[in-house]
């Protein structure tokens, strides 16, 4: 019986969503947070001339979502040398469904001497850097609008991390890098039904014989 009910919720809830989204082609933007180390696979770039690491981190943003992890990059360049270091998810986790259309999220940085941008890259293999703004010592809110033109769907490829400012410094520099709650919005109201990131989850309270005791069961779409 208790299989028969989920089936049946499955199915009312899938097929109300379909019979909406069928009816209207209005936007349905939904968002991912990409930063997350928790929830996301990170790789350091193959060809890399600085060093560099990175690590959840428990504090978050003010205005942000209390959950979720933050994203914490160190990296240390040397004095009197260009050099760069990047990091990327893994390969399965950087095509974005849908249309694109912007990068929002809270940047805080330990020093200016050394730039971030985030890589794209369109369908047609063409990539652009965004250089997202941090605070000086303190949390700052950014949004990153995808450039008009870009080929859809497109690919976050990762971080990229330079000295180029500061090549000639005397002194090595060593800067930290977090982001909190970064994340891409995309609208996937173009993406097959089928192949859209929903998620369908039923949570049942306590059971007694063939009666559910207490609440009734919860359906969740996400």
């Amino acid at each position: 019986m208790r299989r028969k009910l989920i089936a049946a919720l499955v199915m009312l809830i899938t097929g109300a969503i379909y019979a909406q989204d069928r009816g209207s082609a209005q936007a349905l933007i939904v968002s991912r947070d990409l930063g997350d180390p928790t929830a996301n696979t990170w790789k350091e770039y193959d060809w890399i001339t600085a060093s560099g690491s990175w690590s959840a981190l428990d504090e978050r943003a003010p205005g942000a979502p209390a959950s979720g992890k933050s994203l914490r990059i160190k990296s240390k360049f040397p004095a009197r040398n260009f050099a760069y270091w990047g990091l990327q998810l893994i390969e399965a986790q950087r095509k974005i469904p849908g249309e694109a259309k912007r990068f929002v999220g809270y940047g805080r940085r330990s020093m200016n001497r050394i730039g971030l941008e985030i890589m794209l890259k369109g369908a047609d293999g063409k990539e652009v850097k965004l250089g997202p703004k941090f605070g000086e010592g303190e949390w700052m809110k950014f949004e990153l609008k995808v450039p008009e033109g870009m080929v859809q769907p497109i690919s976050f490829e990762g971080f990229t991390l330079s000295n180029w400012g500061s090549k000639d410094d005397t002194n090595a520099n060593e800067v930290v890098f977090d982001l909190c709650d970064f994340r891409v919005e995309t609208d996937i109201s173009s993406v097959p039904f089928d192949k859209r990131p929903y998620s369908v989850s039923i949570s049942f309270p306590e059971i007694g014989n063939v009666f559910y005791k207490g609440e009734r069961p919860k359906v969740t779409v996400s």
